[in-house]
């Protein structure tokens, strides 16, 4: 029997599995790290026989992997100007955006041509469960529950309350499984109503590119020549989203209280790009600060490799994938966050330093911390490089999981249908 066929009593051959992305990737092909993971897990999840549709902003290169793509369209100027404009543009674009994957994901489950459906969106599960034809939605929460912000404006700290507390809290409940990048994210879940029987946890794997041949819809990220980045080092490296959840504006502060010597590499894009750019220039640093928005995974990996240390300052993290990749490349972590003091039980790395002060003080002394931890690291680095292999599922360990979600899913529908009463 094929590996993925469903189990006995579900139609024949391969259980059909839709894999839906949040549809976000104009600010970087590769930079979300829930998309991430989506891109990931559908190609694990082909590799092991199920039959695999992925609905995302660009195809992935798996031949046997049907891609659905969705030209999303923006509702607002991304340029807007000033700090509401922007943020207005911000939701609007990110909601539409969202809400038009959800649709393409609907629109499949609607002409009942998937088993079972796959989702990182809070909106998407919630439309897939409220209009769907009764297949089962794994919901799968990268960011945790959000209940609280730091150093964010009233108007942001709202939305995220509603988008990342309010909305993350129905989709765990209506959905019938719920996949969490970590414990804390599962006691979160918990706490709101869900029943450990519904929850999996499921560290993320690290792994090379899943996302051969797919770009960001009209940029192809950029190769940058190995010259051109040893020419930048001594450099500090942060990467993300640049939508002022992951706070940039504090490591630019920062760096002007760090030597002299050391630059910064900032990978992103996002709607607050432009006022990014002009802090570090207000700041008076802009020939210590590089700017890259589309970088190719080759190019990330290399900045990786010769960072002085990776740092990320951030108002929220439920498991943050930049800091897990910059350690498997064997680089001193600063991270700057209110809620990852408990991730230091998980990565246990000799070069990561924590901090839950969100300030730019804070984001200089931990930084400088953790690149003395490295200077003071008198172990063979190999076991350092090799510390990924023992700390995070391999692809066959998440292969397994989701063999036994999914077959249980499948079964439990069909044991429902089977047993339903015809109507009269």
């Amino acid at each position: 029997m094929n590996v993925a066929e469903g189990p006995p009593g579900t139609r024949s051959g391969p259980v059909r599995v839709m894999v839906l992305s949040r549809c976000t990737s104009s600010y970087g092909p590769s930079r979300g790290g829930a998309d991430v993971l989506a891109q990931r897990h559908a190609i694990v999840l082909v590799h092991h026989g199920f039959n695999v549709v992925y609905v995302g902003t660009s195809p992935l290169g798996d031949p046997r992997i049907e891609n659905v793509v969705v030209r999303t369209v923006d509702l607002a100027a991304p340029s807007a100007s000033g700090e509401l404009g922007r943020s207005i543009a911000y939701y609007l674009n990110e909601g539409g955006h969202v809400l038009q994957a959800a649709l393409a994901g609907l629109k499949l489950c609607r002409r009942d041509q998937v088993d079972v459906a796959i989702s990182n969106s809070s909106i998407a599960t919630l439309l897939l469960k409220a209009l769907g034809r009764s297949q089962p939605v794994v919901h799968y929460i990268h960011d945790g529950l959000q209940t609280r912000t730091s150093g964010s404006s009233e108007r942001r700290s709202f939305s995220r309350y509603l988008v990342n507390y309010l909305l993350e809290k129905l989709a765990i409940r209506w959905a019938d499984q719920v996949i969490c990048a970590s414990d804390r994210i599962a006691d979160q879940a918990m706490g709101v109503g869900a029943s450990r029987s519904k929850l999996t946890v499921m560290y993320p794997f690290l792994s090379g590119s899943c996302s051969e041949d797919a770009e960001t819809p009209g940029r192809t990220p950029a190769a940058i020549p190995a010259e051109t980045i040893e020419g930048l080092r001594p450099y500090l490296l942060m990467v993300g989203q640049q939508t002022g959840r992951k706070r940039f504006d504090l490591v630019f502060r920062a760096l002007t209280r760090l030597p002299k010597f050391l630059r910064l590499v900032a990978v992103g894009d996002g709607p607050m790009h432009p006022a990014y750019r002009e802090e570090a220039d207000r700041l008076g640093l802009t020939h210590r600060v590089t700017f890259l928005s589309n970088v190719s995974d080759e190019s990330r990996d290399l900045l990786y490799e010769s960072c002085a240390a990776y740092v990320l300052a951030s108002e929220n993290e439920g498991f943050p994938i930049t800091v897990a990749e910059a350690l498997s490349h064997g680089r001193p972590v600063a991270l700057i966050c209110p809620s990852t003091a408990e991730l230091g039980n998980v990565f246990v790395h000799p070069f990561l330093r924590l901090s839950t002060e969100l300030t730019e003080d804070a984001v200089a002394e931990t930084v400088m911390q953790a690149m003395a931890a490295e200077a003071e690291y008198t172990a063979p680095h190999r076991g350092v490089r090799e510390w990924a292999g023992v700390r995070f599922p391999t692809e066959e360990q998440v292969q397994r999981e989701y063999r036994r979600i999914i077959y249980g899913l499948v079964e439990a529908r069909g044991r429902a249908s089977a047993t339903a009463v015809p109507a009269r």
